[in-house]
């Protein structure tokens, strides 16, 4: 039955005592499994199974000879220190196939109580059964695939006798095509990879009337981009928060892209996006397309644009306006948060005529333009709050103004290992600031190593860069005052080696000040107790509660846990 074992994992168990679970791998013929023993289990047994040591062996010897020996505990020396540990995993390992070679040969002893004993020891009886059952499984499948191997062959002949398509290699391109036109960029790439005829295809026009890079969501090479770029019915470009868009890319849409199709181009939070991205973008190029252009304001693959969005991109400046001014079309601008001034402004309007609704809030435009802007043929504003501009809203004829207050209150509390004891500052900003740029605002306020960054959370949620205050308070906060956290986090991701014990993560007493069930802080009078099952701090009554964990080693004794962790358990 069992094949092989080892005890190849290890882990250490955090409590007022640690102790170490030891991971034994029993490969079988159609599974591996792991059994999770700690080593006063493994000298428990061995003093058991040393009552019968006399039993006669009708094979020769005693059982004495065949029980392989265990090393006793060390008082002396650390049972959770890594030489230890090392120790113990190679003396088990040889305990185990030690008593695996015993079980193969108990054949005439299985009513014996010893051997009841080591397959109890080793939850053969389960095993073996969950073998029965995936052996039956296996059987069952292999029935069912000669069944539908012959039932695809008559179905095959049947329809090649009527004249039908056997293969989707043989469907016409016009149906491939309406077939991807529901795929997404990624899935798009990966059917081209299917074979050459739908790589083919995958390049048609029609499926790319957007590229959509929406944080990240794919990597795509300069080659690539200028590749897709040259889709005559190219629309809409979506490059929100990506962190590798820069000036090579607005060269390559200025250059490329059909000025007659794309309308929208969205950079909102792309940090490397700066003025000379912008000069880039907004070039007079000769299209590279095969089509003809009598205009002459759309020599270049942009300057048909009507949206643009360049939202938290913090290096853009007044400079910027020059060049925006180029894209004569241009109808829907979003500044917000850009390092714009009513300069930029007059700038921008003294060169664009058709803009009809503009977002310049977080930005230090003010009521030097306002003058400008109410005169101007814009339909809908958002600014930043004015006592001025909202004494003359109520005059205005079509048009909509919405005025951005900086009164968002939220509290920004630093955690570990950023600081030893967090303490919470109340900020101030605008509903609309993003958590990419609260980001930049603790990074630049701290010192970094390169290899380390900020991460954001509200309550347990990492937030994503691209949030809003406001969104972070609509989705996981409630009517009170919004409390955010920040903590370092590593670029170098990587999945829990001990993930097979069911070990929670122990969270460090000095991570918090306050009860993570009813919020009490504590003191002097009121300690932290962690839970076994969640490794979270809580107070004496939010823990007071006891029970065995079979799956994280608490099997000797109930242990203290939170009362969510006890139901679950129990239920």
């Amino acid at each position: 039955m069992i094949i092989n074992a080892e005890v190849s994992l290890s882990a250490v168990v955090q409590d007022s005592s640690p102790f170490v679970l030891y991971g034994i791998m029993l490969h079988t013929e159609f599974s591996s499994q792991i059994l999770i023993k700690r080593y006063t289990d493994f000298l428990r047994f061995h003093e058991k199974l040393c009552c019968f040591s006399h039993v006669q062996l009708s094979s020769g010897g005693k059982l004495l000879d065949r029980i392989p020996k265990l090393p006793g505990q060390n008082f002396f020396t650390k049972s959770t220190s890594e030489k230890v540990i090392q120790e113990r995993t190679k003396d088990l390992t040889s305990y185990v196939k030690f008593l695996i070679k015993i079980i193969q040969n108990i054949h005439n002893y299985e009513n014996k109580p010893w051997a009841y004993m080591i397959r109890q020891f080793l939850n053969l009886p389960n095993i073996e059964a969950k073998e029965n059952e995936s052996a039956s499984k296996v059987q069952k499948l292999y029935r069912k695939y000669i069944e539908g191997v012959n039932k695809r062959r008559l179905l095959k002949i049947e329809y090649q006798n009527k004249g039908y398509t056997s293969s989707i290699e043989q469907l016409p391109d016009s149906l491939i095509i309406y077939i991807f036109s529901f795929l997404g960029i990624s899935s798009l790439f990966q059917a081209a990879l299917v074979s050459k005829k739908w790589e083919t295809i995958s390049r048609a026009p029609i499926l790319w009337t957007k590229i959509d890079l929406f944080i990240n969501k794919i990597s795509l090479s300069t080659t690539t981009l200028e590749k897709y770029c040259k889709s005559s019915m190219l629309q809409t470009i979506d490059f929100r928060f990506n962190l590798q868009i820069s000036s090579d890319a607005a060269s390559i849409i200025a250059q490329t892209c059909n000025p007659l199709s794309l309308k929208a181009a969205l950079f909102d939070g792309c940090q490397r996006f700066d003025d000379y991205a912008l000069a880039m973008l907004a070039e007079r190029f000769c299209s590279a397309l095969k089509i003809e252009i009598s205009e002459s304001d759309l020599k270049g693959g942009s300057r048909g644009l009507q949206i643009l969005s360049l939202a938290e991109c913090r290096n853009i400046s007044d400079k910027s306006m020059a060049y925006i001014g180029k894209l004569k079309r241009l109808e829907n601008l979003n500044m917000r948060g850009c390092n714009i001034t009513d300069d930029g402004v007059t700038l921008l309007l003294d060169k664009i005529k058709a803009l009809k609704s503009i977002d310049f809030s977080g930005t230090s435009v003010g009521i030097g333009s306002w003058k400008l802007l109410k005169e101007s043929h814009i339909k809908n504003m958002v600014l930043n709050h004015s006592n001025e501009i909202q004494k003359d809203i109520p005059f205005l004829k079509n048009t909509s103004v919405q005025l951005i207050d900086e009164n968002f209150e939220y509290e920004l509390i630093a955690v570990y290992p950023l600081t030893q004891i967090p303490t919470s500052r109340p900020f101030k900003a605008r509903s609309s600031f993003t958590i990419q740029r609260l980001i930049y605002m603790i990074q630049s306020s701290i010192d970094l190593k390169s290899n380390q960054s900020i991460q954001v959370l509200c309550g347990c949620t990492v937030l994503k860069p691209h949030y809003t205050l406001q969104q972070v308070q609509a989705e996981l906060w409630d009517s009170s005052t919004l409390i955010l956290q920040y903590r370092l986090k590593s670029k170098i991701t990587h999945r829990p080696t001990n993930s097979w014990a069911n070990l929670p993560e122990w969270t460090p007493d000095n991570y918090t000040q306050t009860c993570m069930g009813c919020g009490s802080t504590f003191g002097l009078f009121l300690r932290k107790h962690h839970c076994r099952n969640c490794g979270k701090v809580f107070c004496n009554d939010c823990s007071n509660y006891r029970t065995l964990i079979p799956l994280s080693g608490f099997t000797r004794s109930p242990v203290r846990v939170c009362q969510s962790c006890f139901i679950k358990i129990k239920h």
